[in-house]
């Protein structure tokens, strides 16, 4: 049976700092050069789970080429079964639609293959959702990427609009 006993060599383990979560600030809203850098499936939390793809963009600079948020991450939910709310007004749908075009992405029989995102330099608008508050009363903040639009890729010379 192997060794599983192990040192920390960071704070003290036991220090009151140590058991609070850590704290991010929150992108601000605004518009983003970021590079997609992965996508995953996964099911959402709703009562009963609905399919979803979370898209991983990573920050590069703002739009003028300042990089202060470089580096920083922004992860966005796609719903693939949305419900369409009684006013016919589908955002999910609306916004699944323009990554895929901004990407130029075909969509045949309603499936795509996102693989050829990864890798992709897009522009993004970042807006900010609200969640529900928690025990502390706090309500959180969340970056919500409100629309895509592709620019030309930094590891290439080929502009892509």
């Amino acid at each position: 049976m192997s060794d599983l006993n192990f040192r920390f060599h960071g704070r003290d383990l036991n220090s009151p700092e140590a058991g609070a979560p850590p704290t991010r600030e929150v992108l601000p809203k605004g518009d983003y050069v970021a590079k997609i850098v992965d996508i995953k499936s996964g099911l959402t939390k709703q009562q009963t789970p609905q399919p979803k793809m979370v898209v991983e963009y990573m920050i590069l600079s703002d739009i003028e080429g300042v990089r202060t948020f470089s580096g920083k991450r922004v992860f966005q939910d796609y719903m693939l079964n949305p419900e369409m709310r009684g006013d016919g007004n589908d955002v999910h749908t609306y916004r699944l639609r323009g990554l895929l075009s901004a990407c130029g992405i075909p969509i045949q029989n309603n499936s795509f293959n996102a693989q050829p995102m990864i890798g992709m330099d897009v522009r993004i608008t970042v807006d900010h959702r609200f969640g529900n508050p928690g025990a502390d009363g706090k309500i959180p903040t969340f970056a919500n990427v409100k629309s895509v639009d592709r620019v030309a890729s930094s590891d290439n010379n080929e502009d892509i609009l």
